[in-house]
Formats: C-alpha cells, structure tokens, sequence
C-alpha cells in the first residue's frame, strides 16, 4: 500500500526532533531520561518479582472440570503431536479435548477423525482462530477452558499447577511458561532468552502488581463463565489473546502467572516467518492499546490502567525513539564527516567537538541501565524456572545484546508508521 502523507510527516516529524536533539548536543539528556524511565520501570518489575516470590499462594485443593480447545487450521505436521501431549497431561478429573478444524486443506482434518478420546468439530469456511475457539468454548462442558495452540506440547502437570490458581472467583485466567520447541537455530536460542523473560520474570512481576495485559497464545487457561460471559474472542482482532486479556481485565477479573507451568510451542527458525509473526504481534498491540486507550492512566482500572498497559507501550516506543537518535546521530555523522558543515563547523552553536564525548557517557549510561535489566531478567527468569543458565544459552544471550534486540526496535518502528498508514493487516 502506498504511503499517504500522514506516514510520511509523522516520520520526518520525530526524525527531525531527533536531528534537532543531536544537532543542539542535547541528546544525552535524551538518552539519560530514556534511562530513568527503564531504570523506573526496571525497579517496579523487580518489586513485583519480589512480592510475587515471597507472597503465599491460594491453591485451590479441588480443582475445577477441564475442558482443552485446540483450534486447527493446516496443522498435519504438528496436531498429532499437540494432542498426545495434552492427553498425557496429568490431570486428577477426565479432560475433555475439543479440536476445532478451521477449514483445513491439508491432511489435518483426516488425521483428527482418527484420534480416540477427542471431539472434533469443523468449520465449513475457514474463520480464523478465534472464531474456532468460540465455537468450541460454546460446545465446553469445563468450569475451564485451556486454549491451546495446534503447534504447542503443555508439559505433564501444566494443566494441573495452572488449575488450581483459580482459588479465587475473580480470577479469569492463568498464563505459563511460554518456551520455544526446538532450539536448533540462532534465531530460535535468541527467542528462548527473549520468552524466559517475557513469560517468565516480567510476567510473575506483572501477576503479583495485577498487571498483565496478554494470555499468551499458545497457552492460557480460562474461566469459561467469564469468556461467556465477556461474549467471547474478538474475531477481528489481529492479536485476540491481547484483546480478551484487556477486556477481562477492563471488567475486573484478575489474570495471574504460573511461571512453574511450562509450555513448548513451535517458533520460528527463519527471518521472514518471526517478521511476519512479529508485525501481528507489534500492529496487534498497538491497535488494542488504541482501541482500550480509555484505561491509560485512568485510576477506575487500579494497576492495569496505571501501569500495566501505559508503560509497557511506552517502554516500546522509547526504544523506538532510541532508534530514532541512533539514525540520527548517524546521519549527522555521515553529513559532518562528507565536510558539508565543515566549513562553520568550529565558529557555530553546535559543539561537535563535544558530541563524541557526550555520546560515549551518555551511551555507556544507557547501556549499562539496560544491560543491568536484561541480566537480571535472564537471572531471575531462570530461578522462577528452576533452571540453570547453561554455557549452551549464551550464543542466544550475546546475539539478544549485539543485534537481535536492534532488530525488535525496527519492526516496531514500522509496524508503528503501518498503524498509522493503515496498512492492510492479515493474520
């Protein structure tokens, strides 16, 4: 689609704030208030880590009846495998495992009919997975329902730990521990150190401050009243697990954490298919935050409307904005090193002389703040874990600090301008 005026001033607006920044040599005080937002942010989340490590938990001694929904479009290479796994799980009531075929036009469909000890439903036109999985919550006979993804392998007792969180009738849902399946690839060992933190230390911390605004996709367990209740996923939402995470909590029902459940779910092991996921995921949160942009900062909505959905965009674009100084100062790099400036270069308002040194002190700050929080993330991410940081992770750790997390912050950005252009989007 081609870009309309709007994309193009809105880029040209914030690159030149950048520029003028780099330009007045005021850039370091960018880079140092950026800092005390993530140092902010940082000490909040470790607060909540510590509060959620130490708080007593209610764990309900009966557990509730367990429904499993698994929507299912063109999933012949996985579904056999997802389904095995959950029939393995070890829960103390029968489960009921409910297999919504979106349609499929390979051999998924085929191979379902052929499973023992499932139900499975089929959709005539293909609707996407949250139409599958409305259809299958109205067919559930569970007091839950856990939404499992067709490519994704719950561990033994993740149900059961998971379950038994819903102590309190308030609850309305339960998130794992996300990890990725197969690690063979750098890009796949970068992803695992990217969802220990993001499904393991930042969303405990988020759980014990009432905080977390997504159920993650491949796994979330739910209280089937409250989805009822709620009328059900969006489903024309391009990240409905966000979606139904925000209005469950927009209607007051907690989401809590259970960090010792763990989750395997397939990930992408090549560039284009986690560009693709990712600009969902990215175009997906900014639409929700739009679209639910009356809980921002409003104190009905207690720690999710002051916190939780606030600052977690805004701790994105920040570093987007850092993206934005980065091509900034190359840019003035390029034009002052070219000597188009030289020749007032020294008799002018503008210090270039001091730029490389503000620079070094202002980015060595920066970095070290967000070092700082990557380290203790991976650490404690681990421990909720009960995991040993191996010599084997540390090429996904060095790739996440030399390049990966770069990488993250330009996808934003245009993921951020195609919101704005009003791209086409498709799951």
């Amino acid at each position: 689609m081609p870009l309309r005026l709007r994309t193009v001033v809105a880029f040209l607006a914030i690159f030149s704030a950048a520029f003028l920044l780099v330009r007045m040599a005021l850039f370091q005080w960018a880079f140092i208030v950026l800092s005390t937002f993530f140092l902010f942010v940082g000490s909040v989340m470790f607060a909540g880590y510590m509060r959620f490590a130490n708080e007593e938990k209610k764990w309900r001694r009966v557990l509730p009846t367990a429904s499993v929904l698994i929507p299912c479009y063109n999933r012949a290479d996985t579904i056999g495998k997802c389904v095995r796994a959950v029939k393995a799980m070890s829960y103390p009531k029968k489960l009921e495992v409910i297999v919504v075929d979106d349609a499929s036009t390979d051999r998924s469909y085929a191979l379902l009919k052929k499973m023992p000890g499932i139900k499975v439903l089929r959709q005539k036109k293909n609707k996407g997975k949250a139409a599958a999985l409305n259809m299958a919550i109205k067919a559930a006979k569970g007091e839950i329902v856990a939404c499992i993804d067709a490519d994704t392998y719950p561990t033994k007792e993740a149900l059961e730990r998971m379950a038994a969180l819903f102590s309190d009738e308030r609850v309305g849902a339960v998130t794992a521990l996300i990890k990725p399946s197969r690690l063979a690839r750098l890009l796949q060992k970068a992803q695992e150190i990217e969802y220990m933190i993001g499904f393991g230390f930042s969303q405990s911390a988020m759980s014990s401050i009432n905080c977390i605004i997504v159920t993650p996709g491949p796994m979330a367990v739910y209280n089937r009243k409250v989805l009822l209740k709620l009328g059900g996923y969006d489903e024309h939402n391009l990240t409905e697990d966000m979606e139904i995470a925000l209005r469950i909590r927009k209607n007051g029902y907690k989401i809590v954490a259970c960090p010792t459940a763990k989750v395997f779910t397939e990930t992408p092991d090549n560039w284009r298919d986690w560009l693709r996921q990712r600009q969902r995921w990215y175009r997906g949160k900014i639409f929700n935050t739009y679209k639910y942009r009356d809980l921002i900062f409003n104190p009905k909505y207690g720690e999710v409307g002051q916190f939780g959905l606030p600052f977690t965009f805004m701790l994105e674009m920040s570093a987007v904005f850092m993206l934005f100084l980065i091509m900034a100062i190359t840019a003035d790099s390029l034009v002052y090193t070219a000597g188009i400036l030289a020749a007032y270069a020294r008799t002018s308002f503008f210090s270039f002389e001091l730029a490389p040194l503000v620079l070094n002190s202002a980015s060595i700050f920066v970095n070290v703040v967000i070092l700082g929080n990557f380290a203790v993330g991976i650490l404690l991410s681990h421990k909720l874990a009960k995991e040993k940081i191996r010599l084997g992770k540390l090429p996904g750790i060095v790739f996440i600090i030399v390049g990966y997390s770069l990488v993250i912050s330009a996808v934003w950005l245009v993921c951020l301008f195609k919101e704005i252009n009003k791209s086409s989007s498709q799951w």
